[in-house]
């Protein structure tokens, strides 16, 4: 072991014993978890690509995986930007030197705001509004703190084999999760996999990320961070909770694609009656691996039979709807029923509204 190895060993060491008091907490395991968090803290620039598997229960409880892949890169202290594709609602977010950008590609529709001048401000930021960035503790300053605050279990699994490559296998509980890490050996170990399972959401039972291309060299030009707007793209406002408007998103859980569908509110299960039922949110963990997941949450279209009231809100239109011509804000004319379309956090909803060309 070189000279080097024994000053970063002993140094590791020092720090997790220091602070691991609890005979729950293996101090291997959090040596190897600081490790691969200094190698990210370390990276002056990151890049790396995930790919998340999100289980809701379905209307029968059922389990459904969802999919989605993000493209994420971040130059610290002040420039960050994700690419995220699922199946069913792209986002493209933006963070250059306090301008925030949140931009829906395939509608052409973004929403900006001044954020915090460095990465963590920012994303407290973002977490004033509801947007929850994917792994964000991955860009805090430090993101070892931040995955071991309130950490209640810590252990050694083992080792893989896989390909030729070493990974560490850890497993870590927390009051409202478990939650489990893959790192990839190495002179600067990464994450590879991680999987959390929810004690308390009992509709959103596990979350798996794989993670692809880690770049801990990289070098992006400046203007990759800024937002490149469109000609035709149009500005839409953010949709604030109201006593009249309370529900955070309308997911729809159905393995049929029928009309249930679940209002999901932040502080308390809200009943539309009709055809609406109400249903929990969640809470992620700082790991926040289902943000963005499938825009926030799994887009709804709005329930067969009678119009919605004005003022309902829904994350995916009908079929067939039309940009009304002449508005100076974007309006979805959908068989008569008009909707308007807003960020709500991280996903971009649509609330029914009364026409206007004002």
């Amino acid at each position: 072991m070189s000279v080097r190895s024994v000053f970063v060993f002993s140094l590791l060491t020092s720090c997790v014993f220091g602070q691991s008091e609890n005979s729950n907490v293996d101090p291997l395991a959090l040596q190897v978890l600081r490790a691969a968090m200094d190698s990210i803290q370390n990276a002056g620039a990151f890049s790396f690509r995930a790919v998340v598997n999100r289980e809701l229960l379905g209307t029968h409880d059922e389990v459904l995986t969802f999919s989605q892949q993000s493209e994420v890169t971040v130059s610290r202290p002040n420039k960050f930007r994700i690419k995220v594709r699922s199946e069913l609602q792209p986002l493209d977010i933006y963070y250059n030197a306090g301008q925030v950008t949140l931009f829906a590609p395939d509608k052409n529709l973004y929403s900006a705001f001044l954020g915090g001048p460095i990465l963590d401000l920012y994303i407290s930021k973002l977490q004033e509004r509801d947007i929850q960035l994917p792994m964000s503790s991955l860009f805090r300053a430090d993101p070892y703190k931040v995955l071991t605050d309130g950490l209640e279990r810590a252990a050694v699994i083992g080792r893989d084999e896989i390909d030729g490559k070493t990974y560490h296998h850890l497993s870590f509980g927390e009051k409202e999760g478990d939650w489990q890490l893959w790192v990839e050996a190495g002179d600067k170990p990464v994450p590879r996999r991680a999987e959390i399972v929810y004690k308390t959401l009992r509709r959103e039972p596990r979350v798996t990320i794989e993670f692809f291309d880690w770049n801990l060299a990289a070098n992006p030009p400046a203007s990759f961070f800024v937002f490149a707007k469109p000609d035709d793209a149009r500005y839409i406002d953010f949709l604030e909770a109201t006593s009249a408007n309370p529900q955070s998103v309308i997911a729809r859980v159905s393995s049929r694609g029928d009309t249930r569908i679940y209002v999901q509110n932040r502080s308390a299960s809200v009943s539309q009656g009709g055809d609406f039922e109400s249903g929990t949110v969640n809470h992620d963990s700082e790991w926040n691996w289902s943000s963005f997941a499938v825009g926030g949450a799994l887009a709804a279209s709005p329930s067969t039979g009678a119009a919605p009231p004005v003022g309902t809100v829904v994350s995916m239109l009908p079929s067939g709807c039309t940009v009304v011509a002449g508005s100076k804000v974007a309006i979805y004319d959908c068989k008569s029923v008009y909707y308007r379309p807003f960020y709500q956090g991280s996903t971009l909803v649509y609330q029914v509204t009364v026409p206007s060309l004002k």
